[in-house]
């Protein structure tokens, strides 16, 4: 399940992303400070645009990934697209090794929570896009993307750095 992130619960994501570097050895203001910025800028919108925002993904009670999402009728599309614009693992995943099965769970809980989210009043879609920013990335959310597909009807395809996801029905 995604979560909408508030500045409430960017403070905890942050503590957390914070102790994880330290742990680590490294240093949380350099941390994707492009993406911090940008989190920083969605949350002090007040009030929140329903149409996008920062989303979370969480086990077990910690954060391990946060995206941007929107939802929109775009240009040459026929009804509503989510999209996941970017997304960023907690800094555990970017500066320790972690076994495949773990990013893969990541994987397909965002893609899941992505599809949770298309189907709900907050973000009806009728289709969804996923910017990958690598060929991992796109090979990861295309084997996570096949098996959801055979699970619910869900077609999937790639196009350039994108991953569309098809068949989630009328709103």
């Amino acid at each position: 399940m995604l979560s909408r992130v508030t500045r409430s619960s960017w403070k905890d994501i942050q503590a957390q992303w914070r102790q994880e570097c330290v742990d680590l050895g490294e240093n949380f203001d350099s941390f994707s400070p492009f993406a911090m910025a940008h989190v920083e800028k969605i949350l002090l919108e007040d009030p929140p645009n329903p149409r996008y925002g920062i989303f979370s993904f969480s086990r077990s009670g910690q954060c391990d990934a946060i995206m941007h999402a929107n939802s929109n009728i775009w240009p040459t599309t026929h009804g509503k697209i989510l999209r996941i614009v970017w997304i960023f693992l907690s800094p555990r995943f970017d500066y320790e090794e972690r076994d495949l099965a773990e990013i893969a769970s990541v994987a397909s809980g965002v893609i899941s929570g992505a599809v949770a989210l298309a189907r709900s009043a907050e973000m009806t879609s009728q289709h969804i896009q996923l910017r990958m920013g690598t060929a991992f990335d796109r090979t990861m959310i295309a084997s996570v993307g096949a098996v959801l597909g055979t699970m619910s009807g869900i077609t999937m395809k790639i196009r350039g750095s994108w991953v569309y996801l098809d068949g989630l029905g009328a709103p």
